[in-house]
């Protein structure tokens, strides 16, 4: 198993989920990716812009959710959906 999984200290969630936060308004989607690549060792803070494009369509605004390219093309995370 390469060193990179091996956990030898306690998981601490990125500074995105501290309880000191200014914005406690929080997305299952986006908050899941945060901390998954957040657990890589890697910079979560990439995949916002997808909250910049939200958009209002008559009776509901757009789902907050990285795309797939972006996932992909920022930390190398090929994701399918069920």
């Amino acid at each position: 198993m390469p060193s990179s999984f091996i956990i030898d200290q306690p998981y601490r969630p990125h500074s995105l989920h501290a309880h000191d936060r200014i914005w406690t308004e929080t997305n299952c989607y986006v908050d899941l990716w945060i901390e998954v690549v957040h657990a890589r060792g890697l910079d979560p803070h990439a995949l916002l812009p997808c909250l910049v494009r939200l958009d209002w369509e008559c009776d509901q605004i757009t789902f907050m959710k990285p795309s797939h390219d972006d996932l992909l093309s920022l930390y190398g995370f090929l994701v399918d959906e069920l």
